[in-house]
């Protein structure tokens, strides 16, 4: 295509018009700055009117957990290692 390779993976977001970061600056980490491309713009909520709607409905009567953690690499063994090691003792579908 003409475009010089990538060397890394902040080189593609470098290279974008627009960096579209969907939480707000209170819970990204603290940069000195950011590139002009980059635009905060808030949690997604809702669907959309357009979606269509849908519920989910699992099998079974047991608890049903959830467990969330950032989708970044954060050294969470240890946490995660305790999600596992309680989940193991509840009567639950993961």
């Amino acid at each position: 295509m003409g475009s010089p390779p990538i060397r890394e993976l902040f080189e593609v977001l470098d290279r974008c018009n627009r960096v579209l970061v969907m939480t707000s600056p209170p819970f990204d980490f603290a940069l000195a700055g950011l590139p002009d491309n980059v635009c905060y713009v808030g949690p997604k909520l809702d669907d959309p009117v357009w979606a269509p709607e849908q519920t989910w409905r699992r099998p079974g009567s047991e608890p049903l957990v959830l467990v969330a953690t950032s989708s970044i690499f954060q050294h969470q063994t240890g946490l995660l290692q305790r999600i596992a090691q309680g989940l193991g003792i509840l009567p639950s579908e993961a």
